[in-house]
């Protein structure tokens, strides 16, 4: 998949992200909060950090496997988040549906406005059909945001995988589209 755009009333979502520097990821995303609950980031997220999302977002727009959408504010162009679709499988109509927002951008509806954007393209041009999302007990905010969605809750995942080195419980959600 290449050149992806998906436009909300307040953001810009596109594949690939363009330029953006180790710099401006590590300014939308180096807030304690938004790494909490990141399983796959430190909160210590470095240029080296920033540098390895870089090269995965490489491998990503080479496979068939992911959508890495780069979020941006519509008005500034300053780079806000992610909206992604993981493990898509074209045969089996299913994907995984992951995303961050910034701090400063957080609680205005903007990850609920993109991630709805997102599950209409996951559907309509992708012909996605089953939507898997999974998130960290903890996470109130993200649990509400996919509940808000239409997500369904599936199950609990005991130890189900390692946040900053710790094992921690994740629900998992279920969408059908």
């Amino acid at each position: 998949m290449d050149n992806v755009v998906i436009k909300t009333a307040r953001t810009i979502m596109k594949f690939p992200l363009g330029l953006v520097s180790a710099e401006e990821i590590i300014n939308a995303i180096s807030d304690r909060e938004t790494l909490r609950y990141m399983d796959s980031a430190p909160y210590d997220y470095t240029i080296e950090s920033a540098n390895n999302f870089i090269d995965f977002l490489e491998y990503a727009r080479s496979s068939k496997k992911h959508l890495e959408l780069g979020v941006f504010d519509n008005k500034t162009n300053i780079y806000i988040g992610m909206m992604t679709l993981g493990d898509i499988n074209l045969e089996n109509n299913t994907c995984e549906l992951g995303y961050w927002i910034s701090k400063p951008y957080t609680g205005k509806g903007i990850a609920t406005e993109c991630a709805s954007e997102l599950l209409n393209y996951a559907n309509n041009v992708l012909g996605m059909k089953t939507i898997n999302a999974y998130v960290i007990t903890g996470h109130s905010k993200s649990i509400a945001l996919l509940e808000k969605l239409g997500f369904q809750r599936k199950d609990l995942l005991k130890n189900n995988t390692k946040n900053k080195g710790v094992l921690v419980d994740r629900y998992w959600y279920i969408k059908n589209m």
